[in-house]
């Protein structure tokens, strides 16, 4: 202040007084945005609240966040303004969603971007059309019998609506940004709804690569591992437009471009690797075999369990029902109807054969039910039964992997590329369900053999599951929830150093 009077002599005070307050003010502004780069860093599981960051920093208590730091490692994109002087920069993690049209029309052809069960009218008749009258996750369902208290409940959901999930998710996220520059993640609302398919020709009537890229302006090789789009079904060739299997081999810049974006589907080439192949043309009766999914970057995420919609102390009041001790009449209990692949075929066989030979076990039996969602069926069944047989079907994965988490029923699995279906979510297989072998010749004695502490043990690690495989109602994103973790982890990914 001395130096400033001596250099500047008759100065009016008030001036001065100013020009201190913007010196100091610079000084601030220069040692907040220096040119240091940032490094991004993400909660991770054992650590969801940030409680590491350190003392007297403020850590985002949502999953769906960015820490920012400088140092030396970070990503060569900032989209924090970057940080200096050592101090860390903490906001939420902000997602745009591209405005793009369900179809539009490309050289006179009718191109289908977004066919989702929740956007045809209600009265429509296909097997979308009493879903659409309930939103995306369902009509309420109350549940009786299975010793739960009076009172709880599940939704309807539809198996393949992570379209829809996602989208009205993401539209109504706290988080959602309608300034691409802020955005650290882009959502691409691109996908089909397999049950929609005898509307359109899926295939005659996808978007080409060239014609996608071209609704996406802020889709580059820098941002392309910031996009993400995903399939409601299974991912595999035949229920996918041919752009979301774009891959390195891809001949074309724009199938280049999206073979970079980050994929999700309910499988992925590690839990349907192409050793698959002739298992699924054995099942297949018709003339149109499917194919496994070649997509770069896909990853496998949950379908949406019973109890997405619920706000968290529905949730909780479940997951304490659950824990609570009951008694199960059943030790085990199978659902499925005859189909699936080659081998699948049977070992759901001889499993209901055994199931049905033992007082111990409960089959039902969902032959002729496959355009219904038989949640309830499904569920209360599961509710009584200690451990539930989940054989593959026409794919290693089936939503009864979930429905038997949810209800507390231990999975009994068939295949090890069902241990590699949706690492994010449920991590280590062994630690929640059984392995048995195909062959198994007395699954009922096989699983009565099992001790009562790894049963306790597995029971209690299903537990903390339910949040992660529930989607959170629209608005209210849960930090422990489906979408949530989802997100998480492919942020993770897309700021990989």
């Amino acid at each position: 202040r001395k130096s400033v009077k001596r250099a500047m002599p008759g100065t009016p005070p008030a001036f001065m007084s100013t020009l201190i307050r913007y010196s100091l003010l610079l000084c601030i502004v220069s040692r907040s945005y220096g040119t240091v780069p940032t490094q991004f860093r993400w909660p991770s599981d054992s650590d969801p609240e940030g409680n590491s960051c350190g003392e007297g920093s403020h850590c985002y208590s949502s999953l769906v966040q960015v820490r920012a730091r400088a140092t030396p490692r970070a990503p060569e994109r900032s989209t924090s303004g970057g940080s200096g002087g050592g101090r860390a920069v903490e906001r939420p993690l902000k997602i745009y969603v591209y405005d793009l049209p369900a179809t539009t029309q490309h050289n006179g052809t009718l191109a289908i971007l977004r066919q989702s069960c929740h956007e045809y009218p209600p009265s429509m008749e296909t097997a979308c059309g009493p879903l659409a009258k309930n939103g995306v996750f369902g009509g309420a369902l109350p549940l009786s019998g299975g010793g739960l208290p009076d009172g709880l409940e599940v939704h309807d959901v539809y198996q393949f609506a992570l379209g829809s999930i996602f989208f009205d998710s993401l539209l109504g996220h706290p988080q959602r940004t309608l300034y691409p520059k802020e955005a650290d993640l882009f959502f691409v609302p691109a996908f089909n709804d397999p049950n929609g398919l005898q509307t359109y020709d899926l295939h005659a009537n996808c978007p080409s690569e060239e014609l996608l890229v071209a609704q996406l302006p802020y889709l580059t090789d820098d941002s392309a591992s910031r996009h993400i789009w995903l399939a409601p079904s299974v991912g595999w060739v035949n229920e996918t437009c041919d752009a979301f299997q774009a891959n390195s081999s891809g001949t074309s810049p724009a199938a280049l471009l999206l073979a970079k974006t980050i994929k999700l589907a309910l499988e992925d080439r590690e839990s349907a690797p192409p050793s698959l192949a002739a298992d699924r043309e054995a099942a297949v009766k018709e003339n149109a075999p499917m194919s496994m999914p070649w997509a770069d970057n896909l990853h496998s995420i949950p379908y949406p369990s019973v109890l997405s919609g619920f706000d968290p102390a529905r949730i909780a009041a479940w997951q304490a029902s659950s824990a609570a001790p009951r008694q199960r009449p059943y030790l085990v209990s199978g659902i499925w109807g005859a189909h699936g692949l080659g081998s699948s075929m049977d070992v759901r066989a001889s499993m209901e054969r055994q199931c049905l030979a033992s007082p111990a076990c409960s089959f039902t039996d969902l032959d002729g039910m496959r355009g219904h969602t038989n949640t309830e069926i499904v569920m209360e069944a599961k509710l009584v039964s200690t451990f539930c047989l989940e054989p593959p079907g026409d794919t290693p994965s089936r939503k009864g992997l979930v429905d038997s988490i949810i209800a507390g029923c231990i999975p009994v699995l068939f295949s090890p590329l069902q241990t590699k279906l949706w690492p994010w979510h449920v991590g280590n297989w062994r630690d929640v369900s059984v392995l048995a072998s195909p062959s198994c010749p007395d699954i009922v004695a096989f699983l009565s053999d099992i001790s009562h502490a790894e049963l306790e043990s597995m029971q209690q690690n299903l537990l903390p599951l339910v949040r992660r495989l529930t989607y959170s109602p629209v608005g209210s994103p849960d930090p422990d929830d489906a979408l949530e973790t989802t997100l998480r982890q492919v942020a993770a990914l897309a700021y990989a150093s």
